[in-house]
C-alpha cells in the first residue's frame, strides 16, 4: 500500500490531461484534496474483492470482517486532506460489493453506511492516539489501539443491527453480536498487519535475511496451524502457539502480525470448510464454529502482539542504552573519565549562558603540567597514564562542585566555572597548583610535578568560546614563560604574542623542511699561542622577511613543539661533514638540547651520523648544560656514558650559572668544562667574577679537565685568563660565527700567519 502523505509532483499540463481523461466522482474537489489514482484504485480493489469473497463464501457468519481494516489502514497512511475522497471510494466499493453478490439496495446501503461510520470513527480516534507516539511503540499505545478497535464497532454494529432488523426483521441481538465481533476482530488483527507492513521506516534498517526469516516463520506458523486444525489426534488449536511466539520473538511486530493473519486465514478456511476438530465436534453449528474461532483469534492477539511489543521495547531500550554510552564515550576522555574537548566546549557555552543570566563571570583556566614528559620517558606510558588519572582526581577535588574539569589532550587540562570576581578564579588556580605540587606516589614511584595556568574571564576577555580559549592559552603561554607552578590572567596583547608564536612555528617547520636553518662556526683557540684548535657549531636562521632570528627565540620554540630532534640532526650532520675539510687535529663542538638528553635514542643517532659522515668520534664534542641534568640525572648519566663509550667527548657548558654541582663533575664522564660567558665578560671590572673564574679554573685542573672560557671580547681578558692557566678561549676577540666557506678562508689565513712567524 503506497504511502501518499506527499502528493506526487506533476506538471500543470499533465494534471489537466489527467483531469480530462479520468472522470472521477470527486472531479469537482480542489486538486489538493484529490488523492493519487494509484491509492484510489488500490483502496477500491482492496475493499471490493475481499468483501465479495467474504460475502459469497462465508456469508453472514464471517468471523473476521477485513474490509474496514483495509480502509482504516489506507486513511492512516494518507494525508488527512485526502480522507473525504477516500471515504467516498470506500462507500462506493462497499455498495458495489453487496450489489454484486445479490444483496438488495437497502441492505447494501445500510451496510455501507455502517462500515463508513466505523472507518471514520476508528481512523479519527487512531489519528489522535498516534499524536502521542507511534501506534505500536509501547504497551500503552497498544492498549489505546485495542480500546479504539473494541469500542468503536459497538456503535457501528448497533447501527447496522438496527437497520437490518427493520429491513429484514432479523433478531437484533444475534445480528449485533455477529456484526460487532467480526468487525472488531478484523480491526484488531488486520489493521496492525497492514499498518506495520506499509511502514517504510521499519524496512530501512532491516536486512534481507531478517525479512526472509519473517516470511519463513509466517509460512511455518501457517503450516503448523494447518496441522493443528486438521489432525484430530492433537489436543486442538494449541500446537501453533509456541510457533506464534517464536515468530513474535524473532520477527517482532512484523513477525507477530503476519503470523497472526496467517493463522486466521488457515483456521477460518479449514473450520468453515468442515475440516478439523472444531467443525466435526458433535452437535456443533456453524455459529458455534465462528464463535470458537473468534475466541481463538482473541487468544492469538493476547499471546503475540504484547510479547512482540515488549521484545521490541527491550530492543529499543538496548539501542538507547548503547547510543547513550556511545554519546558518553564521545564526550568523555577514556583514560580519566573527565569531559573531553567536545563536552568541554558544550559546558563552556552553558556556563557562559548562566553567567549572562545571573550577571556574573565565567572563569576559564587552562592548565599544562610541568615536568610530565620525563615521567613518560623514564618510566613508560603506563606510569604516565596512571599519573594523569591521579592528576584528574586531584583537580576534581580541588575544583568546586559546579565547575567542569576537562582533559583536552595529552597533559593539558581545563577548569571552567562561574565566579563573582577575579579573586574567586585566582583561588581556584591556587588550589589547583597546591594539590598538583604535592608528590604523587604510585607503582613504587614518587614523582613531583607542577602546573602552569592561564586564566581568561568572560565577558571581560571575550564572549565567544573559541576566543576565550585562545586568550586563556595566551595567558598560559605567558605563565609557562615566567616559570613553573604559576598562573597568569589574560592581559591585552597576550593573544598577539601567541598568534605571532603560532605563525613563527609554522614558518620554522617550513624552514626545517626546506633546510633553511644553517650552521655557523665560532673558533676555539688555545690561549697560550692563539692557535685555532676547533670550532663550536651555532645554529642561525635568516628569515626571508623577518631577517635574522635569534637562536634564543627559535631554539626554545623548536624544543616546545617537538622539532628540536630533527633540527639538531640536520645541523650536526652538516657540522660533521664540514669538519672533514679541517685539519685532523681540530674538533667540532655541538650543543644538544635538554630535551634530547631525555631521549635514549640520542647515542644511536650520534653513532649513525658519525658512520654516515666518516668523522672520527674523538673529533666530535657534545656540549651540555647543567640545566639539562637536573630534571633526570640518572637518565642523562646513562645516555652520556653510552656516548662517551663511543669515543665522543663531552663538555659541561655554562658552568657556574646556578646549577653547579660537584656531583656532576664527579659522576659524569666529562672531558672539558666551559666557564659561563657572564663571568668572563665582567672579570676585568668585577673582582668577584674574577675570583669565580679563577676558582673554576683551579677546580677543573685539579680534576684533570681542560677549561674553556667563553665570551672573550678584549685582549686584557685574554691576558688575565692566560695568566690564570685557562686552556682554551672563544669569543668575538677571535672571531664571530661564520659559514663553512669562511672557515676555510680563516684557516688558510691562520696557517699563512703561522708560517710567516716561523
Amino acid at each position: 500500500m503506497p504511502d501518499t502523505d506527499t502528493e506526487p509532483q506533476q506538471s500543470n499540463t499533465a494534471r489537466a490531461s489527467s483531469d480530462e481523461t479520468l472522470k472521477t466522482p470527486w472531479s469537482n474537489l480542489p486538486r489538493w484534496m484529490t488523492p493519487p489514482w494509484q491509492t484510489v484504485a488500490l483502496l477500491f480493489t482492496g475493499i471490493l474483492v475481499p468483501e465479495i469473497l467474504c460475502l459469497r463464501y462465508l456469508g453472514d457468519n464471517s468471523p473476521v470482517w477485513m474490509t474496514d481494516a483495509v480502509a482504516v489502514a489506507t486513511l492512516l497512511r494518507c494525508a488527512r486532506r485526502f480522507w473525504p475522497a477516500l471515504i467516498l471510494v470506500q462507500f462506493i466499493a462497499d455498495i458495489s460489493a453487496n450489489r454484486l453478490v445479490g444483496e438488495g439496495l437497502a441492505i447494501s446501503f445500510d451496510s455501507a453506511i455502517c462500515d463508513t461510520f466505523d472507518v471514520l470513527t476508528v481512523s479519527n480516534m487512531l489519528h489522535l492516539v498516534g499524536r502521542s507516539g507511534p501506534l505500536f511503540a509501547s504497551l500503552g499505545q497498544i492498549l489505546k489501539f485495542g480500546a479504539v478497535c473494541i469500542v468503536s464497532p459497538i456503535f457501528s454494529g448497533f447501527l447496522g443491527a438496527m437497520l437490518v432488523h427493520k429491513a429484514l426483521h432479523l433478531t437484533f441481538e444475534d445480528v449485533w453480536v455477529t456484526w460487532y465481533l467480526s468487525a472488531m476482530f478484523g480491526l484488531l488483527i488486520v489493521t496492525p498487519f497492514l499498518l506495520l507492513w506499509t511502514d517504510r521506516e521499519r524496512f530501512q534498517g532491516a536486512s534481507r535475511w531478517a525479512m526472509t526469516e519473517i516470511i519463513l516463520l509466517t509460512l511455518l506458523v501457517g503450516f503448523v496451524g494447518w496441522i493443528d486444525f486438521s489432525v484430530h489426534a492433537l489436543p486442538g488449536m494449541f500446537l501453533s502457539f509456541p510457533f506464534l511466539l517464536l515468530a513474535a520473538f524473532r520477527g517482532g511486530l512484523l513477525g507477530a502480525t503476519s503470523s497472526a493473519v496467517m493463522l486466521v486465514v488457515v483456521a477460518t478456511g479449514l473450520t468453515l470448510a468442515g475440516k478439523g476438530e472444531i467443525a466435526n465436534y458433535p452437535g456443533s453449528t456453524e455459529v458455534d464454529h465462528v464463535f470458537v474461532l473468534q475466541l481463538y483469534f482473541a487468544t492469538i492477539l493476547l499471546s503475540s502482539l504484547p510479547v512482540a511489543v515488549m521484545l521490541e521495547q527491550r530492543k529499543l531500550l538496548s539501542q538507547f542504552q548503547t547510543l547513550t554510552e556511545l554519546s558518553r564515550m564521545a564526550r568523555h576522555d577514556p583514560l580519566t573519565n573527565l569531559p573531553n574537548r567536545l563536552l568541554f566546549h558544550e559546558r563552556l557555552a552553558w556556563t557562559q549562558a548562566g553567567a549572562r543570566r545571573d550577571g556574573g563571570y565565567t572563569a576559564l583556566l587552562m592548565l599544562d603540567l610541568d615536568r610530565f614528559k620525563p615521567v613518560n620517558d623514564l618510566h613508560g606510558h603506563a606510569a604516565g597514564d596512571r599519573l594523569l588519572v591521579m592528576v584528574a582526581q586531584r583537580l576534581s577535588e580541588a575544583a568546586r562542585k559546579t565547575d567542569t574539569v576537562a582533559r583536552l589532550g595529552g597533559d593539558e587540562f581545563a577548569i571552567v566555572g562561574n565566579v563573582d570576581n577575579s579573586d574567586m578564579a585566582r583561588s581556584i588556580a591556587q588550589r589547583a597548583i597546591k594539590v598538583l605540587s604535592k608528590p604523587f606516589t604510585f607503582m613504587d614511584l614518587t614523582v613531583q610535578i607542577g602546573c602552569s595556568i592561564g586564566i581568561a574571564l568572560s565577558p571581560a576577555d571575550g564572549t565567544d568560546g573559541d576566543i576565550l580559549v585562545q586568550r586563556a592559552d595566551a595567558a598560559l603561554y605567558r605563565a609557562k614563560a615566567a616559570g613553573r607552578n604559576g598562573f597568569r590572567f589574560f592581559e591585552t596583547g597576550m593573544d598577539d604574542a601567541v598568534r605571532q608564536r603560532a605563525e613563527l612555528e609554522v614558518e620554522l617547520r617550513q624552514a626545517i623542511l626546506l633546510d633553511q636553518v644553517s650552521p655557523r662556526y665560532q673558533p676555539i683557540v688555545a690561549l697560550g699561542d692563539g692557535r685555532i684548535v676547533g670550532f663550536e657549531m651555532l645554529a642561525r636562521w635568516t628569515h626571508p622577511i623577518r631577517g635574522d632570528i635569534s637562536p634564543s627565540i627559535f631554539i626554545p620554540l623548536a624544543e616546545s613543539v617537538g622539532l628540536i630532534g630533527i633540527l639538531s640532526e640536520q645541523l650536526i650532520r652538516k657540522a660533521c661533514l664540514a669538519s672533514l675539510t679541517w685539519p685532523e687535529d681540530m674538533f667540532v663542538s655541538v650543543n644538544v638540547s635538554p630535551v634530547q638528553l631525555r631521549d635514549r635514542a640520542l647515542p644511536g643517532l650520534m653513532r649513525s651520523i658519525l658512520a654516515e659522515t666518516g668523522l672520527t668520534p674523538l673529533r666530535l664534542e657534545i656540549e651540555l648544560t647543567e640545566s639539562a641534568l637536573i630534571e633526570d640525572f640518572a637518565l642523562a648519566h646513562e645516555i652520556l656514558v653510552d656516548m662517551e663509550s663511543t669515543g665522543i667527548r663531552l663538555a659541561l657548558d655554562d658552568f657556574g650559572t646556578g646549577y653547579s654541582s660537584l656531583r656532576h663533575l664527579q659522576d659524569l664522564p666529562l672531558d672539558k668544562i666551559k666557564i659561563d660567558m657572564g663571568f668572563v665578560k665582567t672579570m676585568t671590572s668585577i673582582a668577584a667574577s674574577r675570583k669565580i673564574v679563577a676558582g673554576v679554573i683551579g677546580l677543573g685542573h685539579s680534576l684533570g679537565l681542560p677549561i674553556v672560557a667563553e665570551g672573550i671580547e678584549d685582549e686584557e681578558a685574554a691576558r688575565q685568563l692566560n695568566l690564570m692557566g685557562c686552556d682554551l678561549g672563544q669569543g668575538w676577540l677571535y672571531g664571530r660565527a661564520v659559514t663553512a666557506q669562511e672557515v676555510t678562508v680563516m684557516l688558510n689565513c691562520s696557517l699563512m700567519k703561522r708560517a710567516i712567524l716561523l
